[in-house]
């Protein structure tokens, strides 16, 4: 008998400790019976009342519109096609829907119905209604700021790659595809596949580049390469990264990185060192010219100075002075084709 009475006592004091337990929960749990003409409450927690802003007497009454009126107008037919239905749930689900209430204004709220049959054969709905406003509100905050991120990509024509090195898989952002004209919201592939789009002439840079960083050889990578799209044309980008995860033994296991074309500052480049070369080469073929006629100019000179001290203007001979004029005509000659 004691132990019976022990049982019992222990039973009470099991259901008035749920009962506590139930309403100290934030979410409103709801169980109920449905019939073919009513619904039969069996659960339902004092929390529905603070998460929809209404009275106890609102629940006893069946006021539906209570609750109804709160509702996202946008989202009462969700609601109300999902209640219709009910009978039709396999054995879950979820369903996202707006409120709009007096005091705390605009509010997002997720119904999960699990759909249960018991032994003999009745059907039970067990409902939990959880105020997900917090979650909307981060998921929209990380939204907005993803889409800034992505414009920001955007506008620097540049992507986003991050390499599993456990797996030798890399995902690829969908702005870093279009570098490589190529359409999608992003894709993982083996790294050996996109190494087999960089320009031949390049790799072993970038190879060199990659493991003098991954054996702590240098303290960050950075890379210039040019790279084949899908269409076959040549683009130039630079690729910078940095390790982000490591495993046990201290070993790269994660890297993260930036992709961004610079095809016109680095042609730009490329034409202006070029450009610079034939500068350097012209000038250096002036210097050589100017040697040459400086040379030349010394020896006209010269010659001219001692045809002139040659030059006796009280003993010459008519003869001697058409000699000496012959000498200066020759020397005018050289002058003359020094200067074309």
């Amino acid at each position: 008998m004691i132990i019976g009475f022990l049982n019992i006592a222990n039973y009470k004091r099991i259901d008035s400790l749920n009962k506590t337990g139930y309403e100290l929960i934030p979410d409103a749990l709801l169980v109920f019976e449905c019939g073919s003409d009513d619904c039969d409450i069996k659960l339902l927690n004092g929390s529905i009342y603070e998460m929809f802003e209404i009275s106890e007497k609102d629940i006893l009454n069946k006021n539906e519109l209570a609750i109804y009126e709160r509702i996202f107008p946008e989202d009462r037919e969700l609601v109300l096609e999902s209640i219709i239905c009910i009978d039709e749930i396999d054995n879950k689900r979820d369903i996202e829907f707006r409120v709009l209430l007096p005091q705390k204004g605009l509010c997002w709220f997720r119904i999960s119905i699990n759909k249960i049959k018991s032994l003999d054969e009745v059907v039970f709905f067990y409902v939990k209604i959880s105020n997900i406003t917090d979650f909307k509100n981060g998921e929209l905050k990380y939204k907005i700021a993803n889409e800034r991120f992505e414009l920001a990509l955007e506008d620097l024509n540049m992507g986003v790659w991050d390499w599993d090195l456990r797996t030798n898989i890399v995902f690829f952002s969908s702005q870093l595809l279009k570098i490589y004209e190529l359409e999608s919201d992003g894709i993982y592939e083996k790294l050996s596949h996109w190494n087999s789009t960089i320009y031949q002439d390049d790799f072993e840079e970038y190879h060199s580049a990659m493991q003098d960083y991954l054996c702590n050889k240098s303290p960050s990578y950075e890379n210039y390469r040019r790279i084949f799209t899908s269409s076959g044309k040549c683009k130039w980008i630079l690729d910078r990264g940095r390790v982000v995860e490591r495993d046990t033994n201290n070993k790269p296991s994660r890297m993260i990185g930036s992709f961004r074309e610079i095809s016109n500052p680095k042609e730009n480049e490329l034409e202006s060192v070029e450009s610079l070369k034939r500068v350097r080469e012209e000038n250096k073929r002036l210097m050589n010219f100017s040697q040459i006629v400086s040379h030349n100019f010394k020896n006209i000179a010269g010659n001219i100075r001692l045809i002139l001290d040659s030059i006796d203007l009280d003993t010459a001979t008519i003869d001697e002075n058409k000699k000496m004029l012959f000498y200066l005509q020759n020397i005018s000659n050289d002058l003359d084709n020094s200067l074309i």
